[in-house]
């Protein structure tokens, strides 16, 4: 459970502080952590990493709040898949 929170912390300091940079330490170590919910997330990251990056990195706060609205989505969604 602690992983997991510290994981979910990293996210969103990612977030909130538009460190894309950090993204793809952060997947691989979503990965390497095997957390269900989290890996299947940042397989999906993953998928278009650069796409993700370059939505981190925006200035404008509307498009990191629907980002952030939409990462949030993503999760809860794997949340609710069937394991």
């Amino acid at each position: 459970m602690d992983t997991a929170a510290e994981r979910i912390r990293g996210f969103g300091e990612i977030l909130t502080d538009r460190l894309g940079a950090m993204l793809p330490s952060w997947i691989d170590a979503v990965e390497a952590s095997q957390l269900p919910g989290l890996t299947g997330f940042a397989c999906h990251l993953r998928r278009d990493v650069d796409a993700v990056t370059a939505g981190l990195t925006l200035h404008s706060i509307t498009s990191r709040k629907a980002f952030a609205r939409a990462a949030v989505q993503m999760m809860r969604w794997h949340d609710d898949q069937p394991r």
